[in-house]
């Protein structure tokens, strides 16, 4: 009851704080987000968001009822297959519907504008008015990487490997070869980003740029595959909680939290929310390959993640996250081994075969790139690091200010009620001497991860943006809550309901009254 307490008093807290505009977001005299100010659009967003959350709720609770709360019972693929399938669908629409009702050009209808502009990303704008071909493009970067001036350089584009241009170039190719998915795209387009195209057509027209009907289509493409990524999250949530010791029913319910996460909903569809996806899956493919001893299973986690290093810097925390969990594991199967008398089931030897297979399928597509295509990609991923640290040079930040704000914006990212059952959660996992859930350590090797990120300063500014693909992190490390009554089942019960109805608050609240992307700031 003491943290369920500290759970609403945090997101009251959380909640007074976003709608009080006079304060800070950040640390006032260097860098903070911007405040959407209250407007006559903000009564029927609350309530209307209100309803669908307490009906999507109620959903996910009726749905995941179909699944076995006994951890040792398995249900059937396809039950188990329905359920994610329908809890995704209601992901995607909850975050249409809340960004829907958040007036232009701060909610839905942002989404053109921060995918084709430069100020917000400039990937698109980048692939769409480049006359190289995909191998120049490629052999070039990083030589284009050390030429950028300006804000350019330290920003969007010189902080990141040539990935999302390369992908906002294959979504251009498809609507421009296919007009059957582009008249599909534009009859499923919403007024708001109708009305957004419509703009940049007529500010391209301006600056004689050509913006077409398949720019507008491949933006709104963009848009619901990047939303589709986020709402797939989930089943791999679900899948990662169950090798941690929750049941089927728990690990859904768990897992379904993450549509309520505030930073996905402000951010979308800004890329970083595109990097939970394959960094979940990366982790998911390379424990099941440790625990299996399937080397197909590590060789694909390893490709995941030189495609995610492909397209971001963030996949070197996931792939260290990755590390400390493996040992963290081993480690606690050899203390239970000890305990016990016996040998652990498998030590590092046997394992061999699929941490090389990992390490293979890492590796290979590197020494491809660089003989296919003259890319050297750990050269690129070393230039953006270095036009990284260059930001700090030209906007002056204070460590330890920076130190207490990131643990607030953290908390604001994740929600409140799941920050501190998060920490909890780590708290408990990791007094627990167990191998029954090998995996289970996780949750708590990222939060480890993610307290080295905050310790070293690298990210002294819109944290809650960069760490988005780390924040799945903190629903991992949520214990599963057992029934003292029922051997062997979950009692998510009470303490699922509350959280789920707090996080829909916080999310409600940090969507409509937090501007990620600066228009307020535009004359």
């Amino acid at each position: 009851m003491v943290l369920f307490a500290a759970m609403v008093l945090c997101t009251s807290l959380a909640v007074v704080w976003l709608m009080s505009p006079m304060l800070p977001l950040g640390v006032p005299g260097e860098w903070g987000w911007s405040p959407l100010y209250w407007t006559t659009a903000h009564p029927f967003a609350w309530i209307s968001n209100l309803l669908l959350a307490a009906a999507g709720i109620g959903l996910v609770a009726w749905l995941s009822r179909r699944l076995p709360a006994d951890q040792a019972a398995q249900s059937s693929r396809w039950r188990r297959g329905i359920v994610a399938g329908v809890t995704m669908a209601l992901a995607m629409a909850w975050w249409l519907h809340l960004l829907g009702t958040i007036p232009a050009p701060f909610g839905l209808a942002r989404s053109p504008f921060v995918l084709f502009y430069p100020r917000m990303t400039g990937y698109y704008m980048a692939a769409r008015y480049s006359k190289e071909s995909t191998q120049d493009f490629l052999r070039n970067y990083e030589s284009m990487l050390l030429k950028l001036n300006g804000p350019e350089r330290y920003l969007h584009l010189g902080t990141h490997p040539p990935g999302l241009t390369l992908m906002n170039r294959g979504f251009q190719a498809v609507t421009t070869d296919s007009p059957a998915l582009v008249r599909l795209l534009e009859a499923t387009m919403p007024d708001q980003i109708m009305e957004a195209n419509d703009t940049i057509r007529g500010e391209s027209a301006i600056s004689r740029r050509e913006f077409t009907r398949e720019d507008g289509a491949a933006l709104w493409f963009i848009t619901l595959f990047t939303i589709l990524s986020a709402a797939a999250c989930i089943p791999l949530i679900a899948r990662l909680l169950r090798m941690a010791g929750h049941s089927e029913r728990s690990s859904m319910r768990w897992s379904a939290l993450w549509m309520f996460t505030p930073a996905v909903a402000v951010f979308l569809p800004k890329d970083d929310v595109l990097f939970a996806f394959p960094s979940l899956l990366a982790a998911l493919l390379w424990l099941r390959g440790l625990e299996l001893d399937s080397r197909w299973r590590a060789a694909a986690a390893g490709v995941v993640c030189f495609v995610g290093l492909f397209f971001s810097l963030a996949f070197l925390p996931v792939m260290l996250a990755l590390a400390i969990a493996t040992v963290w594991m081993w480690s606690r199967e050899s203390k239970a081994a000890r305990k016990s008398g016996s040998p652990p089931v498998k030590t590092v030897k046997p394992r061999a075969g699929a941490m090389s297979a990992g390490l293979a399928g890492l590796l290979i597509p590197v020494f491809i790139l660089l003989a296919g295509f003259e890319t050297n990609i750990t050269g690129i991923l070393r230039q953006n690091f270095e036009n990284h640290a260059e930001f700090y040079t030209h906007n002056a930040r204070s460590y330890g200010k920076w130190l207490v704000a990131n643990v607030g914006e953290l908390m604001f990212a994740a929600g409140p009620a799941v920050f501190l059952l998060a920490f909890a959660g780590f708290v408990t996992r990791s007094k627990t001497v167990s191998t029954a859930p090998r995996t289970s350590m996780l949750g708590p090797a990222g939060l480890i991860v993610l307290a080295m990120l905050w310790l070293s300063g690298k990210n002294m500014g819109e944290a809650a943006r960069l760490w988005i693909a780390f924040l799945p992190w903190l629903l991992l490390c949520i214990a599963p809550v057992r029934n003292n009554d029922v051997d062997g089942r979950d009692s998510t019960g009470w303490m699922w309901w509350g959280t789920a109805g707090l996080q829909a608050i916080a999310c409600i609240a940090a969507a409509t009254q937090i501007d990620g992307f600066g228009f307020s700031e535009l004359k």
